[in-house]
């Protein structure tokens, strides 16, 4: 039976996600796939960093829409930056819930 949150909110509290991409994805781009894409509860923001050059990211997420910002050697991704959903350089999506 569900609780009243769970009928509340239908998608994964962030955290949740979080430590389920934690245990089950094997690579960064896994991560990253899973954070940009699975519908979350509430807006939040990830900071994913893999083991590679260039593994590294800043994912801004609504409940079903993201978007992220990358690093290059041009443009460092830093805490002054604009946030990623009203900033110019970032790439945004909509989210698509998993089937």
């Amino acid at each position: 039976m569900k609780c009243a949150a769970d009928l509340a909110h239908p998608h994964l509290p962030p955290d949740h996600l979080l430590r389920n991409v934690f245990e089950t994805c094997k690579t960064f781009r896994e991560a990253r796939q899973r954070l940009e894409t699975t519908p979350v509860a509430r807006p939040v923001i990830y900071t994913l960093v893999g083991c590679e050059r260039g593994e590294r990211c800043v994912i801004e997420r609504t409940e079903e829409a993201y978007a992220v910002a990358t690093t290059t050697p041009r443009r460092p991704t830093t805490a002054a930056r604009p946030r990623a959903l009203g900033g110019a350089h970032a790439e945004r999506r909509r989210a698509h819930p998993q089937l």
